[in-house]
């Protein structure tokens, strides 16, 4: 399948899920974002370069799986699905994650992979400045950035009580991430990066990057 056909829109409402693998789509058409209590978005495996900048008119959006994709940006508008629980986006060419996705305290994110892209910037930190990178989202339960370049930036990962797995191995990493208030992390994947030591704070009086929260 090379095209969607605009006429998916007709289904309006009574569209729940739409699972579209794995095809050689290139764009999504706008009547889908007509169908607006759409829940779960699965258009992995395709050759989309983009994924339209209207998915605040699918404000049910609960899953958006887009890995294996040619994406170079996520769209701004996503940050307007408030039920957001799970985005899928390994595997294409994005050089960064919009701030709002790994640092809203209203997000509803459980699982974010983000893995095999080409992600420099993680909310607005450059890989080479060295700047801080705060992760903090309540819901978040897994984790996965490996096989980036996140180089001399420097990743907090602080305040989600449920995050139980996250994997920045292969991501250039030359500092040890902080993790602080992530009482769950079972599972924290660094290898093959180019770490000199291993040290962190765990505890909020230790480390708070946002002193009165």
């Amino acid at each position: 399948l090379v095209v969607l056909p605009p006429s998916i829109g007709q289904l309006g409402a009574e569209l729940l899920t739409l699972i579209i693998r794995s095809n050689e789509l290139t764009e999504l058409p706008a009547g889908l974002f007509e169908c607006s209590k759409l829940r779960v978005l699965d258009v992995g495996g395709n050759r989309l370069q983009q994924l339209g900048e209207e998915f605040h008119r699918l404000p049910e959006l609960r899953e958006l799986h887009a890995n294996d994709n040619q994406l170079t940006a996520l769209p701004a508008s996503l940050e307007h699905c408030p039920g957001l629980t799970t985005l899928n986006v390994n595997t294409n060419q994005l050089a960064a994650l919009p701030g709002f996705i790994l640092g809203s305290r209203q997000s509803r994110l459980k699982v974010v992979n983000a893995s095999s892209n080409c992600i420099s910037t993680l909310g607005g930190s450059g890989s080479g400045s060295g700047g801080e990178v705060v992760v903090s989202l309540p819901l978040l339960e897994s984790l996965d950035l490996q096989r980036n370049q996140l180089g001399g930036s420097v990743v907090v990962l602080w305040n989600c009580p449920l995050l139980t797995y996250v994997n920045l191995s292969e991501t250039r990493l030359a500092v040890c991430p902080v993790v602080a208030d992530c009482a769950r992390l079972s599972r924290l994947h660094l290898s093959n990066n180019r770490l000199t030591s291993f040290d962190f704070p765990r505890t909020q009086r230790q480390y708070c990057p946002h002193p009165g929260l």
